[in-house]
């Protein structure tokens, strides 16, 4: 009958146990990863977010550059790239819920902040010695600003 209620069986979103459940397995997973793969995703999340930094000194900061930023964000996401600030989350939960050891949290938290480093200061060589990106005086004032 039409005038009964609609049941809903599934919900799109997830209880805060379910997604703690979830975050747990994200966590045994990254604590998981070989050392090899761990660096690489390491160094292309901090590639990424230099060039959403770029982006955003390209379209000139403000309003304009902070509504771009997120592409290094969505990069990281869609590409499963290892960003420290992600892990630091991932990882915290998964040892207080005692799913991941101390020892893997610090593997992890040092080898990707470590990579990260590495990548943004990748991406940083490239632009000011591969490219012409920062000979505008305006473009390395604002770069320097920053």
């Amino acid at each position: 009958r039409q005038d009964q209620p609609i049941a809903i069986k599934y919900t799109a979103t997830k209880t805060p146990k379910s997604t703690l459940n979830a975050v747990y397995e994200v966590g045994k997973y990254k604590a998981g990863l070989p050392l090899d793969l761990l660096c690489i995703q390491s160094i292309m999340a901090g590639i990424y977010i230099g060039m959403a930094g770029h982006l955003y000194l390209a379209l000139g900061g403000g309003v304009l550059g902070s509504v771009f930023f997120p592409t290094g964000l969505i990069a990281v996401t869609l590409t499963s790239a290892e960003l420290y600030t992600g892990d630091a989350l991932v990882f915290v939960a998964s040892v207080l819920g005692k799913k991941v050891t101390v020892a893997k949290l610090l593997r992890n938290w040092t080898v990707s902040w470590t990579m990260n480093f590495v990548g943004g200061l990748f991406w940083a060589y490239v632009l000011a010695y591969g490219s012409d990106a920062l000979d505008d005086a305006g473009a390395r004032e604002l770069a320097i600003k920053i």
